[in-house]
């Protein structure tokens, strides 16, 4: 892990203003991270990747295809309603909110949600944090949303409830540019 926190310390006294990690699953280990981030002199923010179970078997994917680690008490709950589409998803959003009030408690104050062009939950998830206002709630959108049976192209979503400083002492980044 040393390499690891020795090479993320050179890109943050490159210049990077925060880190933004991988999505997780296992909130203990991600404090842990940021433990050994801080002890190593690391001291930008550091946002957590957060992702929201939408199914148990878009679960499995993500999990297999980056090796997550994952607790078996989450495993075990997903068991017990994994035929039940919308009870997976309700588990996701409670799960999420979860994890965020633990790192809020343990100092963490900025987050990113991949959504996956899913952002239905995202917002459903800060509405049960309070940031945002319940969509009942919420002023009409100023344009025409995408219904239910259209596909929507882009959706990107990022929420952060901070900004930092700029640095001191930094120099510009360069723009390397070709001539023809």
């Amino acid at each position: 892990m040393n390499e690891d926190l020795e090479y993320l310390k050179a890109k943050i006294d490159a210049g990077a203003d925060l880190i933004v990690t991988q999505l997780f699953f296992d909130v203990n280990l991600f404090l842990e991270y940021v433990r050994h981030c801080r002890e190593y002199g690391i001291k930008v923010p550091i946002l957590p990747g957060i992702v929201l179970i939408q199914s148990v078997a878009s679960m499995k994917r993500i999990v297999e295809f980056n090796k997550h680690s994952v607790p078996q008490k989450l495993w075990d709950d997903l068991e017990a309603i994994k035929d039940d589409d919308a009870a997976v998803k309700e588990y996701g959003i409670q799960f999420a909110v979860d994890m965020i009030k633990i790192m809020i408690e343990n100092g963490i104050h900025g987050f990113h949600f991949y959504t996956f062009n899913l952002e239905r939950s995202t917002r459903v998830v800060l509405e049960k944090l309070g940031w945002i206002a319940t969509q009942e709630k919420s002023k009409p959108l100023p344009w025409n949303p995408v219904s239910k049976n259209e596909k929507q192209n882009t959706c990107i979503f990022f929420f952060l409830d901070f900004f930092a400083p700029p640095r001191k002492n930094r120099t510009p980044p360069r723009i390397h540019t070709r001539s023809s």
